[in-house]
């Protein structure tokens, strides 16, 4: 599966539009950090759900960013062939989320009633990723075998819809196939051929999520399964 190069055809530069989306989540990570303060600080449990309101309101931003920017690409010709349902880039092992991220998917699973499943679930993930991982020492060949054997932890499989879709991470919102859905099979003859684009944040939004994730703790394991269980195993952040 081809990832998008910078400079392709489905590169399109900033509009006033798009910029102000842009604009908009960066004041609100900006109040993120503010809020969450400096690395070390003595945070209290009471900051949490304001923190998490706010995160919300980021991920709100970017759904319209996004629905906007895909909007320009079919004006431009391009298709965009992810569907509800169509859940193939979903059997990859999302990896390199962050505290807040799993933090959420925890809240939301709890919430839910499905927390024990997802636990369970996860456990499963989290061993054939470490043993895909150890077979084949390469991360990016990783997330091809583990999708032909499995599919992330927080998918329904029947009925290929997520679980955790209202507070799905970054890197699940951010990428979109051009190509018919089904490339994206792994056991497809055309999945080599299939394009999948990712429309992320800009760099001042990255950086300042970056300084935000520093804040809240040492690094959490990088696929979502493991995040997820060091997290319930812990049960709170650094510094609460």
């Amino acid at each position: 599966m081809k990832e998008t190069p910078k400079g392709s055809p489905f590169t399109q530069p900033p509009d006033r539009v798009s910029s102000s989306f842009m604009d908009r989540m960066l004041a609100s990570v900006q109040d993120m950090a503010h809020l969450i303060g400096a690395p070390g600080r003595n945070r209290p449990r009471s900051i949490l759900p304001e923190v998490l309101g706010m995160w919300e309101k980021v991920n709100r931003i970017y759904d319209e960013y996004l629905k906007y920017e895909t909007g320009r690409l079919r004006k431009r010709g391009f298709n965009i062939s992810c569907t509800p349902g169509c859940s193939w880039c979903c059997r990859n092992m999302p990896t390199g989320v962050m505290h807040l991220e799993v933090v959420a998917a925890h809240q939301h699973l709890t919430r839910a009633g499905m927390l024990n499943k997802a636990i369970k679930r996860a456990l499963d993930a989290a061993e054939l990723w470490n043993r895909v991982i150890r077979n084949t020492g390469d991360e990016e060949a990783a997330l091809t075998q583990f999708a032909r054997e499995s599919h992330c932890p927080f998918l329904d499989h029947k009925r290929g819809l997520c679980a955790i879709y209202p507070v799905r991470p970054l890197v699940c919102r951010s990428h979109f196939a051009t190509t018919p859905a089904h490339w994206c099979d792994p056991e497809s003859e055309s999945f080599k051929g299939a394009v999948k684009i990712s429309l992320e944040p800009v760099r001042q939004v990255q950086d300042q999520l970056s300084t935000i994730e520093e804040r809240l703790g040492p690094g959490l394991p990088r696929s979502i399964a493991e995040a997820f269980l060091v997290f319930t195993l812990k049960g709170e952040l650094r510094g609460e």
